[in-house]
C-alpha cells in the first residue's frame, strides 16, 4: 500500500447522507495522491452510492468550500483522444 485515507459515513442535520473525510497518510511523495486519495475517490464514491454531501476535511479557511453538494453536481466523463 501506498496511500490511505479515512472516511465516516453519517448524516448531516438536514438528513443527508454524508461522506466525511478526516485523516491520509502516504509512504511516498507522488504528485497528485493527496487529491485521488482524499478528494476524486471521496466523490466517486458519494456519486456511486447516492451521497449527497462531501465534506473532505476542511482545515482553516482556505478549505472552507472543500464540502461539496453533490446535488448540484453533474458527472462527466472524459476519455482520452
Amino acid at each position: 500500500m501506498v496511500a490511505g485515507a479515512l472516511y465516516l459515513k453519517g448524516e448531516n442535520t438536514q438528513g443527508q447522507k454524508c461522506l466525511y473525510g478526516r485523516y491520509w497518510g502516504t509512504t511516498v511523495e507522488l504528485d497528485g495522491l493527496h487529491f485521488e486519495a482524499c478528494y476524486y475517490q471521496g466523490i466517486q464514491y458519494c456519486i456511486e452510492h447516492g451521497f449527497q454531501m462531501f465534506n473532505a476535511g476542511a482545515q482553516g479557511s482556505i478549505r472552507c468550500c472543500a464540502a461539496l453538494n453533490l446535488l448540484k453536481c453533474i458527472p462527466t466523463i472524459i476519455s482520452p483522444t
